[in-house]
């Protein structure tokens, strides 16, 4: 709540509370009254990124339905990260935006409840509860039909498969503009949109129509082709497409970032490429990994799945000051491992099933590195593990038998 006030016109932000007070206190100490008979609970929905307007609103729609004698009710701060997803919300949440100032008296009086911490687990599928959930609610049928209609004007044929692409860049968190926060901690974990362009060829050739998508992106893809659209730079882009194309289609191949959550809530099959920390892979969904490679400054050797969980940040200077370095996968390597992904699609593989993949979970799971970063646990971060987590099996070759050394 304290994001709440600061910002400008503080006098006159502090008076808008002070006025809601008048009828927030009273129901703040109803609720309470109530609360030996009737537990009513309000919370705020993560709405400025789309990873947590998402995952945790689902979440919480799963947690509301699974308990009886409670009652929850939401708020989000706008503008969101979505209006289509405030709509969503809106059919399937209790959302009553004056809530904002029952939960600041709440909190000044009672504390912060703990109680959202346990729900959202940091809105990772801890417990499995999205991934094995049933009969979500999707979109409606004028919706659908803006969409697909929305495609064929943009090139794509009935029945024609689609792959989505997000190759993370800075661009969409500097644009949040938010007061006092420096956002490039997180450059680590971007990537080149360039060394994708082997792969959105071959994709081509193989006849997927692909949307590299973005809400704003930095470099556009100089690529002319039918089956092929640059999302973040057209006219047409709209926030219903955001949600729907990540929810719909055949495959996202994704570098980590916050709109893969919507795959995960649809149960879209993904493939994630030059992605990190190793430590924090979301085991949880049904997708293929091949992480960035870490290495030692001074030595230049791969570091092992040990050291690498030991030294998963999630803040980019860390891994400097640890004197390692993050190497990207480049364009060839990238290129292969879409066309391994591909082949096992068709082919009905399950690589996850298979020998190289077996031994790194086995390894992976088991492992007593204690992560160097204190604000995490290694053994927290994994609970549920979807039966189709795995690494590309070139990306483990790459890696080799050192890998698994202690």
């Amino acid at each position: 709540m304290k994001s709440i006030l600061n910002k400008p016109h503080l006098f006159f932000q502090r008076a808008i509370f002070l006025l809601n007070g008048l009828w927030a206190l009273p129901v703040v100490v109803i609720i309470f009254l109530i609360s030996p008979f009737i537990k009513i609970y309000i919370f705020e929905i993560n709405s400025k990124r789309i990873g947590h307007f998402v995952a945790d609103s689902i979440h919480f729609f799963l947690h509301s339905k699974s308990t009886s004698n409670q009652v929850f009710l939401f708020w989000y701060m706008k503008p969101s990260a979505n209006t289509f997803w405030e709509k969503y919300l809106s059919r399937n949440l209790k959302i009553f935006q004056p809530l904002k100032y029952v939960t600041y008296y709440q909190e000044k009086i009672f504390g912060k409840s703990y109680y959202e911490r346990e729900i959202l687990t940091n809105s990772r599928d801890i417990n499995g509860d999205i991934a094995l959930s049933k009969n979500l609610p999707g979109f409606n049928a004028d919706e659908d039909h803006f969409a697909h209609n929305w495609l064929k004007k943009n090139g794509w044929k009935p029945g024609q498969e689609i792959v989505c692409l997000f190759v993370r860049d800075s661009l969409y968190l500097e644009s949040l503009q938010v007061i006092n926060k420096d956002f490039s901690y997180h450059d680590y974990r971007n990537s080149d949109i360039n060394s994708y362009r082997k792969s959105i060829e071959y994709l081509l050739s193989q006849n997927y129509f692909v949307i590299r998508m973005g809400k704003i992106m930095n470099n556009p893809v100089k690529l002319d082709h039918e089956s092929f659209l640059d999302y973040p730079f057209l006219e047409t882009k709209d926030d219903l497409m955001d949600i729907w194309l990540f929810a719909n289609c055949d495959l996202c191949i994704s570098t980590l970032s916050g709109p893969d959550e919507i795959c995960g809530v649809f149960k879209t099959k993904c493939l994630f490429i030059n992605c990190l920390p190793i430590a924090g892979l979301p085991s949880y969904v049904d997708g293929c990994f091949a992480p960035k490679v870490l290495r030692w400054s001074h030595s230049k050797k791969k570091l092992s799945l040990d050291e690498s969980i030991e030294n998963s940040y999630w803040h980019g200077h860390k891994y400097k000051d640890s004197n390692i370095e993050i190497i990207d996968l480049n364009e060839f390597e990238i290129e292969k491992i879409v066309k391994e992904m591909i082949l096992n699609i068709k082919q009905n593989y399950n690589p996850s099933l298979g020998e190289k993949n077996l031994k790194f979970k086995e390894m992976y799971f088991s492992s007593k590195a204690c992560m160097k970063d204190k604000n995490y646990n290694f053994r927290d971060l994994h609970g549920y593990v979807h039966p189709n987590f795995h690494l590309s099996e070139i990306w483990l070759t790459k890696m080799g038998e050192e890998f698994y050394l202690k």
